[in-house]
Parts: C-alpha cells; sequence; structure tokens
C-alpha cells in the first residue's frame, strides 16, 4: 500500500543493520518518509543514497515519527536507544519492536512502554537478507487489536505475511523464539550431515543430490547447504547472532520447563564456532567448528 507522496507520514528505524538498512529502503519506496540512527554512523551512510535522513542520536531521528521501528541486537540495545530517544517520541507515536528479544526482554520493553502511555507492537520478523531486501520478510504481530489498521500498511511495506498472534504484546516474541528452536535444528542437522559425508569421505555433492528435490528438500535446507558445498559463508544472519537467539531460546526453555536437548547442543555449536572466529561469518558456518576443549575454559 503506497503513501500519500504529499503528506508522507514519518518513520523512524532504529538499526541499520542487515535487516534493518533495507527495511528502511523498502519503507522508504513505500512512500514513507524515513529517518534513521545506527550505534556505527558509517553502516548508515549509504542509505542517503535513497533519500533517507540519517542522525546521528536516537533522539533526532525520532523526532516527529508516526512509528518508531526498532531493528536491533537485543533488549538492552533496545531500551538504550528508546531511552535516549525518550524526550523526543511523539506522545501518539507507535512503537514497533521488531528485534529478537526473548521472553524476559520483551517484557521489559512491555512495562517501559506502558509506563510511558507508549502504543507498542510486538513485531519480530522472520527471514534474513534475501528476503529483507525483497520485501519478503514474514511478521509476527501481536498488539491491541486497535493498532492494527494503523500498523499494516509498514508491514506490508517489508513483508509478504502477517500472521498476527495475539493481542498483548509478548506473544510473537514467545513464537519466534519458538520459531528459532526449530532453525537451529534444521541449521545444525544440515551442517552435521555434511560434516559426517566429509569425515566418510563422502562427495558433498551426493549429499546434496540426495536430498535436492525430494520430502527433506526446503528452501532453507537447500540455501544452507549449498553454501557448505559452494564453500560460500558470507552472512545472510552471523553466527554471533544465532548464538544469541539460542541463548534465548534456552532462556524460553528454563522458564517454561521443557525440556530442549537439541536447543542446548544447538548452542553449543554455535558458541564453538563463534570461540572459533567464525562470529561474523553465517550461521551455517557452524558446519566449520570443532568441539570445545575443556582446556579452553568454556
Amino acid at each position: 500500500m503506497m503513501q500519500d507522496t504529499e503528506n508522507p507520514r514519518k518513520i523512524a528505524v532504529l538499526g541499520t543493520g542487515i535487516i534493518g538498512a533495507p527495511i528502511a529502503r523498502n519503507l522508504q519506496k513505500a512512500g514513507y518518509q524515513v529517518s534513521v540512527w545506527n550505534r556505527t554512523i558509517a553502516k548508515a551512510e549509504g542509505l542517503k543514497a535513497d533519500g533517507i535522513t540519517v542522525h546521528s542520536d536516537p533522539a533526532a531521528a525520532v523526532e516527529g515519527a508516526d512509528f518508531v521501528l526498532t531493528v536491533l541486537k537485543d533488549g538492552n540495545a533496545v531500551l538504550e536507544a528508546l531511552q535516549s530517544a525518550e524526550a523526543k517520541l511523539k506522545a501518539e507515536a507507535i512503537l514497533v519492536q521488531i528485534s529478537t528479544v526473548g521472553l524476559k526482554e520483551i517484557a521489559r520493553i512491555q512495562d517501559w512502554a506502558a509506563e510511558r502511555k507508549i502504543a507498542l507492537v510486538d513485531a519480530p520478523i522472520l527471514g534474513s537478507k534475501a528476503p529483507a531486501e525483497n520485501a519478503q520478510l514474514v511478521v509476527l504481530a501481536a498488539a491491541e487489536e486497535s493498532l492494527h489498521d494503523a500498523v499494516t500498511p509498514v508491514f506490508e511495506a517489508i513483508a509478504k505475511k502477517t500472521l498476527w498472534v495475539g493481542d498483548q504484546p509478548g506473544g510473537a516474541s514467545a513464537l519466534k523464539v519458538v520459531v528459532n528452536s526449530f532453525i537451529g535444528a534444521l541449521t545444525h542437522g544440515v551442517a552435521e550431515a555434511a560434516k559426517l559425508a566429509a569425515a566418510l569421505n563422502l562427495p558433498l555433492q551426493q549429499l546434496q543430490e540426495a536430498i535436492s528435490g525430494g520430502p527433506l528438500d526446503s528452501p532453507f535446507v537447500s540455501s544452507k547447504l549449498g553454501a557448505i558445498v559452494n564453500d560460500d559463508f558470507g552472512t545472510t544472519f552471523s553466527i554471533d547472532n544465532a548464538l544469541k537467539d539460542a541463548g534465548l531460546v534456552e532462556e524460553a526453555a528454563q522458564q517454561s520447563g521443557a525440556w530442549l536437548p537439541v536447543a542446548e547442543a544447538s548452542q553449543e555449536r554455535y558458541r564453538a564456532a563463534s570461540q572459533s572466529g567464525l562470529g561474523s561469518q553465517d550461521m551455517i558456518a557452524s558446519y566449520l567448528a570443532e568441539q570445545l576443549s575443556p582446556a579452553s575454559g568454556i
């Protein structure tokens, strides 16, 4: 849904990393007036070519904004940015929290917003670099029904699908943690199958051919296995971010009492990859991880 170009609504995007930058571009294309802030401002400078205003602090970015989208690493980063921006937030602004922050942190953000009577939409997304660039993300959303009509055009500008999962913030973040548990199992399943094939001196292409086009195949599996076969670990979603998300899965398991040994192993493998210096590479670089030794102290 295109916006009124004569009276565009303003959106502030806080965080312009691999996901935040293409989100900002797609919102600008949809006719919004977009301003951004990023902790490392140099990473946001390229957005100026798209007509997006880049600010050096969150308060300047959110001034006059109808919507504020947080696309940051974790709950602490979100709250720090919001606290810095608070003095310039419009009373009627809608906060759209896109970051993956887990159960405890979305509760903290919800409390912060409620204390200030700021409308909050809990809206973590599914998808990495390419879906973000092509406005093909999936939004998991939870908010009061009165906010749905206002934010739907925003989601339509960045996503192919919005799934409303509840009328209170928290439900969407809970579902995102569940999906991340599944993503971790898929990622390491691909990585470990490829690792075993290599250890048995089987060409990785044979594993690829065995799965391709069959009931075990999926775009995600094909993409990640293809990255291993082609030795291409360019980042669509990093090991370090995946490690953070795996920690949120473990946190949710402890909070709920669910027994998730596969999730525990997933976190261990991401941690091993990160400790091996692979933290900035794509999550499927889990394939390259080696078992941490007791001597490492981890």
